[in-house]
């Protein structure tokens, strides 16, 4: 069995887009919506898959995948810091502060009301951003796509 690179496969340029977002028109059965747009959204992470309220956009979570290897080992030590123990919280948000690498606010949302995207010293993406990410669930979004995207490209590159 041989490990293979799919070429057609790129995950550095996702663009996510929260479930919650008020672009999103999610027509007159919101439980239906979720069995079928969005569940085909959350496998392609193609935002072609969806549609929008007329004169609306969403805000855009710009996302790399494609992590190099210091920073997938950072994410792998922050899922081990409860000691024998998963530690959920700062997985999720190491996973999030690593890949998210810019947001794309709509044009008509006015400056005070948009999300500003902020990098630290390191150039990850700011403690304040994933904390406020994580307080309106975008953080676990992230993480979950992150996940599954990841997954299944491992799963993908065998034979």
């Amino acid at each position: 069995m041989a490990i293979r690179i799919d070429k057609k496969i790129s995950w550095n340029a996702v663009r996510l887009i929260s479930e919650n977002d008020d672009a999103l028109d999610k027509g007159e059965n919101e439980d239906d919506w979720k069995e079928t747009v969005w569940a085909k959204y959350k496998k392609t992470l193609n935002p072609d898959d969806l549609t929008f309220v007329p004169d609306c956009q969403p805000t855009i979570f710009l996302c790399n995948f494609e992590l190099k290897a210091h920073d997938t080992a950072a994410i792998k030590d922050a899922m081990l810091k409860g000691g024998n123990q998963v530690a959920f919280g700062s997985w999720s948000q190491a996973v999030a502060k690593h890949v998210l690498k810019d947001i794309i606010n709509p044009e008509y949302v006015p400056m005070d009301e948009r999300i500003a995207f902020r990098k630290d010293g390191m150039g990850l993406a700011h403690d304040e951003v994933i904390g406020f990410l994580d307080r309106v669930g975008v953080v676990t979004e992230i993480f979950t796509a992150y996940n599954e995207k990841t997954s299944s490209f491992k799963a993908s590159s065998k034979n």
